[in-house]
């Protein structure tokens, strides 16, 4: 959703191939939203220790971010836009 995908290469693997889609490694997002959304952060979730690696990574990059716990919800009603936990 957001402009770039740098940064999940520390959470997920990059290798993995998806039925229906070519390999490679594209790192262009769709730019939907104006920040990087940081996901499963201080959650009580597996990868919830890689995540903050790719918080540290994506914050250091300057790059806007929002965290979010499992369970948020994003929830945008025109101007207005909330994290509903």
């Amino acid at each position: 959703m957001s402009e770039s995908l740098r940064g999940v290469e520390l959470v997920d693997d990059i290798n993995a191939e998806a039925e229906g889609y070519l390999p490679g490694e594209e790192w262009g997002g769709f730019g939907l939203i104006d920040f990087y959304p940081i996901v499963h952060f201080r959650s009580d979730h597996p990868e919830s220790a890689l995540v903050e690696k790719e918080y540290e990574y994506v914050k250091g990059l300057g790059v806007p971010i929002k965290t979010f716990r499992d369970g948020d919800v994003y929830l945008v009603d025109g101007p207005r836009e909330q994290i509903l936990t």
